[in-house]
């Protein structure tokens, strides 16, 4: 018999529990077909072109909770001040309502865009990092004001062992998270149209790898120019200087800015959580290519 076979069943009953007896809210089967190579980052491009700036025209950033959004933030304050254009920072899932010339809404849905945008970046990460990096984060460092739900999930996440704390920490995520305000980040990337061309899917793990040149290319997929000293902005935004001086890998689970390093589920998260995250979340993480064989193929006697 399969791990996941055996392990689901114990997992959906354990969610239930900690729950208090409700299921999540099911997460639709998505119809997304692989990314096309175009919407791939090109990692064979040497030649980099920085351009002067000049006129733009209305373009967007969407991403999810815990995808690097406070990081492209900042990043991108910076930016739109160098460029001298403006810039709308939303964490409401549909609040489109401003004229700017960026938006950056870091709990975006596919179906709550906005019909008559042009061209956008869609920033994914690992749902299953995404997970242990949002139990750390909910028990120890996010702000919780004016985020009722978060502040009862915490009360309970203190009370509860690690790894029931990670189950809880998917129930959140998937079925209660921001009520009125922002849709589930696990629902929203497993729904997202990534056959979209108007849009281009970056992982967030490329994105702090490489933090040049998937800034560079998201500007010039988004025809704006590049800031002169784009490489400055970025500096100001390493790990080392965000975390207070710790290297990626240097852990403080304490900290908002815990690793630094992707991959911590392969031995933060219960086994039943992580097959549960692989098979359900597989359509997406395959899309984006992320790992899912070794975690769905391991069988015990």
């Amino acid at each position: 018999m399969s791990r996941l076979t055996k392990a689901l069943p114990q997992f959906g009953h354990a969610l239930r529990l900690l729950l208090h007896g409700s299921s999540p809210s099911k997460v639709p089967e998505s119809d997304c077909q692989p990314a096309t190579v175009d919407q791939e980052i090109d990692r064979t491009d040497q030649n980099l072109v920085i351009e002067e700036p000049g006129d733009t025209q209305s373009v967007y950033f969407f991403s999810h909770h815990k995808c690097a959004t406070g990081w492209l933030s900042n990043v991108l304050v910076e930016i739109s001040n160098e460029l001298k254009i403006s810039l709308y920072n939303t964490s409401q899932s549909d609040d489109y309502l401003f004229d700017s010339a960026i938006f950056n809404n870091v709990n975006a849905s596919y179906p709550l865009l906005p019909s008559e945008f042009e061209k956008g970046i869609h920033v994914v990460r690992d749902v299953r990092d995404l997970v242990v990096s949002a139990y750390y984060s909910h028990l120890h460092s996010h702000p919780t004001d004016n985020w009722p739900e978060l502040q009862a999930h915490r009360k309970l996440l203190e009370r509860l062992p690690k790894d029931a704390g990670m189950i809880a920490e998917i129930g959140f995520l998937e079925s209660v998270f921001h009520e009125g305000h922002a849709c589930s980040p696990l629902q929203a990337m497993l729904d997202w149209n990534y056959e979209d061309p108007r849009i281009m899917n970056i992982r967030m793990e490329d994105m702090v790898r490489e933090p040049y040149r998937v800034i560079i290319q998201s500007l010039r997929f988004l025809d704006l120019p590049c800031p002169q000293n784009l490489a400055e902005i970025l500096g100001n935004f390493t790990f080392e200087k965000i975390s207070g001086g710790r290297k990626p890998g240097d852990l403080d689970k304490n900290s908002h800015y815990r690793s630094g390093v992707a991959g911590d589920w392969k031995t933060e998260l219960p086994e039943a959580a992580s097959l549960y995250l692989t098979e359900k979340y597989s359509p997406m993480l395959k899309q984006m290519g992320y790992s899912v064989d070794q975690a769905l193929s391991r069988d015990v006697a």
